[in-house]
Parts: structure tokens; C-alpha cells; sequence
């Protein structure tokens, strides 16, 4: 397989990391949490973020030298956060995919009220501000219009996956709108298991925007079949 720098998007507690956790070796993921955590001993150390981000850098340079594939599970929901990770990938002439993991806005809020806040003689905590939130949730949906001209080989949009939910249904999407004349491919993720390319398409137009048409090119069940692929098999005589 090529090697491609994934860059995570979405806002704090969609999901990012329990995404990279299921699909991703644990040496290929790198987030800031854990960085901040090497380089001060205290993950929600925001003080060390600036040493995080060089190590990163670092990390970045060595892995995409060597064509390792490597993803950084961060945030990156302002142009600013994903355009020096472009940079390097392009210095090292490996293709960048964006990895955007969407969740309701009231997911996400819930998650963070519920870690945990700053322990006894720290600033910071694991919990992140509801303003800094709603403001990352709304910069991750207004980003699914300009990565692909920002540089990114792939677009895959996800649902938010759940901690200890059954890896589910990958329903692979092509979507075209005629009012600007553009094309992209997304990727959606459902918890259970989907029975049949109606419910696919189904599922797929929902999570689509409204003025685009969908087009299913792939459902992959957590058995690894897939059904578009057994229905083209079937229906060979045919087409």
C-alpha cells in the first residue's frame, strides 16, 4: 500500500481517536494529547503545545522520508492547522487525505462535560470549553467544501464512531452537484449492520447534502463482503 499522511478533522470528542484506534497501527497515530504528554508529562498541557507541535514536525519529516504512512489525530479545523501539514506531505511528494469524523454537536458537547477537569495544582483538564467546541463543529462542516482544493488527494466523511460499538457498515459514496459542477467520494460509517443496497442508498442520501446526487460504489458489511459487488456478480447477464 502507498503511504499517505491522514490528517484527522473534527471537533474535540467526535471520535477521532477511537476511529484511528479501530482502522490505524497505534505507531502510525500521532496526536498532540500524547506529544504534550512526551514533552511535559500532562497531555492537557496547553503550555506544551508548541513543544508538541515540533515534535511532530519532526516525526512528520523522519516517517514521510522513510514513505511510512502516518496520521495525526488533531483538531485541524482551521486552514491554518492543515496547511503545514500539506506542505510537508508535498515536500516528501506523499499524498495527503483528510479524514473528517462528524458528529452531532450535541455528541460531542456531552463527551466533554463528562471528562473530567483540571486535578489539583494543574491549569488544564480534559474537558474543552462548549464556545471552543461549538466554534470547531461549525469550522469541520464549513472545511468539507474547500479540502479538496486545499490540496487533499481524498475526502472521507465519517460518522462519529462510538466507543465499543460493532465496527458496522462502510457505505463508499460518490456524490455530483449540478449547480457547481463538482465531484467527491465519501465514506460513511453506521454502527449496525446494513441488509441491502436500498437501506445503503437510503442512508447515504441522508447523510449527503441535499443538492448533490449519491451514488453507492461500494457497502462493506463487518464480514467483509460487499454487497454492491455480489449484486453486480449477480446480475452480471445483464449489465
Amino acid at each position: 500500500m502507498s503511504a499517505t499522511l491522514a490528517v484527522l478533522l473534527g471537533p474535540s470528542g467526535s471520535g477521532k481517536s477511537t476511529f484511528a484506534a479501530a482502522h490505524y497501527r497505534p505507531h502510525q497515530v500521532y496526536s498532540l494529547d500524547w506529544l504534550r504528554a512526551v514533552a511535559a508529562d500532562d497531555e492537557c498541557d496547553q503550555d506544551a503545545t508548541a513543544d508538541a507541535l515540533t515534535l511532530l514536525t519532526a516525526i512528520l519529516h523522519t516517517r514521510l522520508a522513510r514513505r511510512l504512512t502516518t496520521v495525526v489525530d488533531a483538531t485541524s479545523t482551521s486552514v491554518a492547522d492543515r496547511a503545514w501539514l500539506l506542505a510537508i506531505a508535498a515536500e516528501h511528494q506523499v499524498p495527503a487525505v483528510a479524514v473528517v469524523v462528524t458528529a452531532d454537536l450535541r455528541v460531542c458537547l456531552a463527551r466533554q462535560a463528562a471528562r473530567p477537569g483540571p486535578t489539583p495544582g494543574r491549569r488544564w483538564g480534559r474537558a474543552v470549553p462548549a464556545a471552543v467546541v461549538t466554534r470547531q463543529h461549525a469550522d469541520t462542516h464549513a472545511a468539507l467544501a474547500t479540502l479538496h482544493t486545499e490540496g487533499f488527494a481524498q475526502v472521507t466523511e465519517i460518522g462519529s464512531p462510538l466507543p465499543g460499538s460493532p465496527v458496522g457498515t462502510e457505505i463508499h459514496y460518490q456524490t455530483y452537484c449540478a449547480a457547481t459542477d463538482t465531484a467527491g467520494t465519501a465514506t460513511l460509517t453506521v454502527a449496525h449492520t446494513v441488509d441491502s443496497l436500498d437501506e445503503a442508498d437510503r442512508l447515504a442520501a441522508d447523510h449527503a447534502r441535499s443538492d448533490v446526487d449519491v451514488h453507492v460504489t461500494a457497502v462493506i458489511r463487518p464480514d467483509g463482503r460487499d454487497l454492491v459487488q455480489e449484486w453486480e456478480h449477480t446480475h452480471a447477464d445483464v449489465l
